[in-house]
């Protein structure tokens, strides 16, 4: 009795812990309709992209396009007795899916380290979803876009039903390529990246060849152990230029304008045989506009004067230098006296006229040089600014072929540069991703 009653509780024990752990039992399945909505948001993302011209961007939206239809297949040809094992792979991928779909639905703003690895999870994703039922055929292919810098190999995984038993050939520019097979959904295509032509400043799209044999052969259908339906496709692959981009730099600089003129001016006085000095400065309507004395010219050529009377032997002396600033300066007069008949000494008097040089600086914003020049995927560019710089626009043009304003606030394109803004420079470093 007490062996019955523990067989029947580590029976309960076990179903239990096998509800739990079923996938079945904790995935919802994945429908037409939800597959649906995401072939068409694909098909938005790589329609916007075409009008904009962002390669990059469709090739993402092909890749994804072609991760649901396969799903979809996969769901298809499972035999009743094996959906509810694959759930779980099923909606993992399916996620993965819609989290790629999401980041690439702002094509402008796509986060290229973000995308490259989701493309990479799904890729192994649909690698391991059941195609049972179905002859071979090429479901995905990862990577679609290519970087000119990276390891010298570059492996193309091709994943789809029954491939590596397909008698598959791969082939690019005419030659066979190297094949592994690491599964029987699986193809490994190893390429050479020095074969592979990578332009200066365009991508461009570039053809491998697969060839395989769709036909099947069924051991009681004796018909069909010579039948051979040999399938031929073109995988194409964007390649990326040498040049992750372009960047112009409109700059503009402080700069003062000078404006000269000459304002005339009389010192004079009476007194007896002693000095004078007569503060000299600017009238307030000049003072108000702006205007100064130009001391580099007084200091230099000094202040030209004469007399225009005097008596008791009274002189003008002239600009007292270590008076002069700016604002103003010294005049100094030196009189005389006058004597009468008794022998009585008076005042002397003296008239004086001179020019005092001025000078306005005014302040503007004129415009500077163009900056330009390349980014490349290695190495960090350090663009030196102009003396007296004000302010400045950065305009970087990327391998998409789109410009982009930059400023503090808003990041790069695809998030594949980084820029340091100093005062006194500009630099950018690049962040080539994987092949993706």
């Amino acid at each position: 009795m007490i062996f019955k009653e523990f067989i029947i509780a580590s029976t309960v024990i076990l179903l239990s812990i096998s509800s739990i752990s079923r996938p079945g039992w904790a995935a919802d399945p994945i429908t037409d309709a939800m597959l649906d909505k995401a072939d068409s948001t694909a098909k938005d993302i790589i329609a916007r992209a075409e009008a904009a011209g962002n390669a990059v961007a469709k090739a993402i939206g092909e890749q994804l396009r072609q991760s649901i239809q396969a799903l979809r297949e996969a769901i298809h040809s499972s035999i009743n007795d094996a959906k509810d094992a694959y759930l779980q792979s099923e909606r993992d991928t399916y996620d993965n899916i819609t989290k790629g779909l999401d980041q690439v639905k702002d094509i402008e703003k796509i986060s290229m380290t973000d995308i490259t690895a989701t493309l990479a999870n799904l890729s192994n994703e649909v690698g391991s979803l059941p195609f049972i039922n179905l002859p071979p055929s090429v479901m995905l292919y990862q990577p679609h876009v290519m970087v000119p810098q990276g390891n010298s190999e570059i492996p193309v995984h091709v994943i789809g039903p029954k491939l590596a038993s397909s008698e598959p050939v791969v082939t690019f520019n005419g030659a066979p390529v190297a094949l592994q097979k690491p599964r029987d959904v699986e193809l490994i295509a190893v390429l050479d990246r020095k074969a592979l032509k990578f332009d200066e400043f365009e991508p461009h799209y570039l053809p491998v060849h697969i060839k395989f044999d769709r036909a099947q052969a069924t051991w009681w259908k004796p018909w069909t152990w010579a039948a051979h339906d040999v399938i031929d496709r073109d995988m194409t692959l964007l390649l990326l230029p040498q040049i992750l981009g372009r960047y112009t730099i409109s700059t503009k600089l402080n700069q003062t304008n000078y404006e000269y003129k000459n304002v005339g001016r009389t010192a004079g006085g009476r007194g007896k045989d002693a000095p004078m000095d007569r503060p000299i400065g600017l009238d307030p309507p000049e003072a108000k506009d702006g205007w100064k004395i130009d001391v580099a010219k007084l200091t230099k050529d000094g202040l030209k004067f004469s007399t225009l009377s005097q008596s008791g032997g009274s002189s003008c002396t002239g600009l007292q230098n270590d008076t002069l600033t700016e604002n103003g300066f010294n005049f100094r007069l030196q009189h005389g006296h006058e004597t009468d008949w008794a022998g009585h000494k008076s005042d002397g008097d003296v008239q004086c006229a001179f020019q005092i040089p001025l000078v306005k600086a005014t302040h503007v914003i004129v415009e500077g040089p163009t900056l330009k020049g390349n980014i490349g995927w290695l190495k960090d560019v350090r663009q030196s600014f102009p003396a007296d710089m004000a302010s400045y626009v950065l305009a970087l043009q990327l391998f998409n072929g789109k410009e982009y304003l930059i400023d503090s606030t808003n990041k790069t394109p695809y998030d594949v540069i980084e820029i340091t803004r100093d005062k006194d420079f500009v630099q950018f470093r690049p962040k080539p991703p994987a092949d993706f």
